[in-house]
């Protein structure tokens, strides 16, 4: 048989480290590098620092300059509405909630709802400047308990338009319990000095975080929140008691 006069001193491996013939430990390679069959776990979102900054992002997203919301806010709530004041005429969009729209297919037309027809009624109006997993379930859950003293409309507002208001509604079950309107112009809110400029949060301008109770078009409560991103004085466990 031919043999082969070159020598036979096993391939190496050069990583810096010294020379480490290959093969010579592939248990220690096998258990540092894993394999496609093998995923690894993550135990913890510091392995994905992305997600750690968006959702470290979006939760401290009114809390972040506080300074800077807190001094907006105090500039808007100089002209808002006052106990004793009559809102400020005005026309909102919404999609009355009917059981067709029980189906995520199914769209809804919008039409007009003016403040007008609140006169003689007794109404809570709560405002949103973006979504809250405290404020509207809130509403929602104590409807019932709301209507028992007297209100006869539940209403939530926002600069939304009317379709992203209803889709939103019925995705948490507003449905029956709570009319999502829409003043997408702002037209409203800015008169009754409701306002928000968020942005440095890039939101750019809102309606703010409040709850208003009205009687025959006069106020009889007002809540305003120091920051939008806060639900007290315009939740509904504040407005129970007022009623």
């Amino acid at each position: 048989p031919v043999t082969s006069s070159e020598p036979t001193t096993p391939l190496v491996s050069r990583n810096g480290d010294g020379d480490q013939p290959i093969g010579a430990d592939q248990h220690s390679l096998d258990q540092s590098i894993p394999h496609q069959n093998q995923p690894t776990q993550s135990n913890s979102t510091t392995d994905y620092p992305f997600l750690t900054s968006h959702f470290s992002n979006r939760a401290t997203l009114f809390n972040t300059r506080r300074s800077q919301s807190t001094a907006t806010t105090s500039t808007k709530m100089a002209g808002s509405l006052k106990v004793g004041d009559t809102i400020p005429s005005g026309t909102f969009s919404y999609i009355p909630y009917t059981p067709e729209l029980s189906s995520p297919t199914v769209c809804g037309n919008a039409i007009d709802l003016k403040s007008d027809q609140w006169k003689g009624k007794k109404i809570v109006l709560f405002g949103v400047p973006a979504c809250s997993a405290n404020h509207l379930p809130a509403y929602i859950k104590k409807a019932d308990e709301l209507k028992s003293k007297g209100i006869s409309g539940i209403y939530c507002i926002a600069s939304n338009d009317a379709f992203v208001m209803s889709g939103w509604g019925r995705l948490l079950g507003s449905n029956e319990h709570v009319e999502m309107i829409s003043d997408s112009t702002l037209k409203w809110l800015e008169e009754a000095g409701l306002t928000v400029d968020l942005t440095a949060h890039g939101l750019g301008k809102r309606g703010t975080r409040f709850a208003l109770v009205i009687d025959d078009l006069k106020v009889t409560y007002v809540g305003i929140e120091e920051s939008p991103g806060s639900v007290s004085v315009s939740g509904v466990d504040a407005v129970l008691p007022k009623l």
